[in-house]
């Protein structure tokens, strides 16, 4: 529905107007049941004439029509559309007295439009007016309105980009005002990191489902948002079933949405990101096709101006990478390569999702210059990382992988031309990143703490108890004692710990840093892996 008060004329006199509001909310209804773009075209078209009928402005009448413009801009993508919502409710603000009732939720819209400007072409003055129109907001909504928790939020999402502590305390201030009972509280909880919070949203997600019947309009939607959160749940547990929870979830989403919706490219591409996670977990080769297939698919329904074709251009060139690393065709590489770059044109130069698109970019340069060994891929693959890490703020929780991803660079570096300065930058990259904030994932800080003690081994061996350190201090997260067995059990044997740690001790003692090789027996558990056999090669060394 349009938002309440959205529909009403304040000239009951005026009964065209009246009937023609009427009409519009309709068509906007059947927009929103069956997605036919043209009904919200004849709604705009609507609304735009009673707004071009009214001798003076009138709020309400801007209004229906900026959630209109607003609705086919999420829907087409076209720019024009979210500048004229922006306009709109720009002046919908300026016509709102100072002490108005409304003038709270006014500024909330224009404060979402200026966000929607930001996301699409990445301009910092937009992120700093939505921050501060939802400032605005929020302090002229007293503490006991309902509406003020959803505000704080809106609040934390854009105060995040901007100042990390001004974000949290938001948060923290929407969860306290959210009843313990109420649909909202366990994402508002999740965004503060607990685990609990996770399983509140899983269960309200699922309850979603459960109350929706299958014919219900909203049920496709309910099971997309059930599928992000256990994939957000499998990624913290690694817990299979969630995956496939999440598979059945997506599949069922994407099957109730019809060809020609205007929301079936997300819901392919969410079941496209549950393909490539099973199959980056079983490594069965019909999960890549599928995954390549389905991302094709919602790139194919996506206009070429639609504000999130750079992101699903970037997804399907990482598939494309996948099937490289597992076909070996070059044709996939630079398939894979050319979409990163298209995806990377379409990104503004201070877009937040910028640095990650580059970081991608520069591991297509790396595996092409593997492959083919030109010196030019070699320096492209280290510029764009260095371009990628610059981009990322000191708190980003990407910014330790970025910075892991530059030793590696680096690495090749210094395999080619043995520049003894070269030693010191690996050193200091990896050494930054695990004094880094910690990631949420902390499986690849793992897997990178190992190359760091592998390379370090044949070329640097002073770092190599430094790296065991480093990779056994994400032990209590790898194996964190709220985790299922099986999926401790699972960890244990992918990582792999226990040859991980037999080999750290052999070789501290080896170097004679008895200290960290205590350490690395200690920090093991018994409990990890009864059948593992650890003490036996260290007694041999001793």
């Amino acid at each position: 529905m349009l938002p309440s008060g959205l529909g009403h004329v304040q000239t009951p006199s005026d009964s065209e107007l009246r009937a023609k509001t009427q009409i519009g909310i309709r068509f906007f209804e059947t927009y929103r049941e069956a997605g036919e773009i043209k009904d919200l075209g004849v709604a705009v078209q609507i609304f735009q004439g009673i707004v071009n009928k009214t001798p003076a402005l009138w709020a309400s009448r801007l209004r229906n029509l900026a959630v209109c413009l607003t609705a086919r801009y999420r829907s087409s993508g076209n720019l024009q559309d979210l500048e004229a919502a922006l306009q709109k409710n720009h002046e919908i603000v300026d016509l709102t007295s100072a002490n108005h009732p409304e003038r709270a939720g006014r500024l909330q819209s224009l404060a979402v439009s200026f966000g929607h400007r930001y996301q699409r072409l990445g301009a910092l003055d937009g992120l700093e007016a939505s921050l501060q129109k939802m400032q605005e907001a929020v302090d002229l909504t007293q503490v006991d309105h309902p509406d003020r928790a959803g505000r704080l939020q809106n609040l934390a999402v854009l105060g995040a980009l901007e100042d990390l502590d001004a974000a949290l305390q938001a948060d923290q201030e929407a969860v306290y005002l959210t009843p313990v009972d109420h649909l909202d509280r366990a994402g508002r909880y999740y965004r503060l990191g607990s685990l609990k919070d996770l399983e509140a949203t899983v269960q309200k997600m699922q309850e979603g489902v459960d109350l929706t019947p299958v014919g219900h309009r909203d049920r496709a939607g309910w099971l997309q948002n059930l599928a992000v959160s256990l994939k957000d749940r499998y990624h913290r547990l690694g817990a299979l079933e969630d995956l496939d929870a999440a598979l059945q979830a997506d599949q069922e989403a994407v099957y109730l949405t019809p060809v020609d919706h205007p929301v079936r490219a997300g819901r392919l591409q969410s079941l496209a990101v549950a393909l490539g996670d099973r199959y980056h977990r079983l490594g069965a080769l019909e999960d890549l096709e599928a995954t390549v297939q389905r991302m094709q698919e919602a790139l194919d329904l996506t206009p070429a101006d639609h504000p999130d074709r750079a992101g699903w251009l970037q997804n399907l060139a990482v598939s494309l990478t996948d099937w490289y690393h597992r076909l070996g065709a070059l044709e996939d590489l630079e398939a894979s390569l050319q979409k990163k770059q298209e995806a990377i044109d379409l990104t503004p130069v201070d877009h937040p999702d910028r640095a990650g698109r580059l970081q991608g970019l520069a591991v297509s340069f790396r595996d092409q210059y593997h492959r083919l060994g030109p010196l030019k891929d070699l320096e492209a693959s280290l510029q764009k990382s260095q371009e990628a890490f610059d981009l990322t703020r000191v708190d980003h929780p990407d910014r330790a992988g970025r910075l892991q991803s530059l030793a590696v660079f680096f690495t090749d570096q210094y395999l080619k031309f043995q520049r003894p300065e070269g030693l010191d930058l690996i050193h200091q990259c990896y050494s930054d990143s695990f004094k880094t904030q910690a990631s949420s994932y902390p499986e690849p800080s793992w897997r990178a703490a190992l190359q760091w003690a592998s390379f370090s081994w044949e070329f640097n061996r002073i770092d190599c108890c430094t790296a065991y350190s480093a990779a056994f201090n994400l032990l209590p997260e790898l194996l964190w004692i709220g985790h299922a067995i099986p999926t401790r059990q699972d960890a244990i044997r992918r990582l792999p710990i226990g040859h991980t740690a037999s080999t750290a001790t052999r070789i501290c003692i080896g170097l004679r840093d008895l200290v960290s090789a205590v350490q690395f027996m200690e920090q093991l558990p018994k409990a990890v892996d009864p059948n593992y056999e650890l003490y036996d090669g260290i007694l041999l060394l001793i």
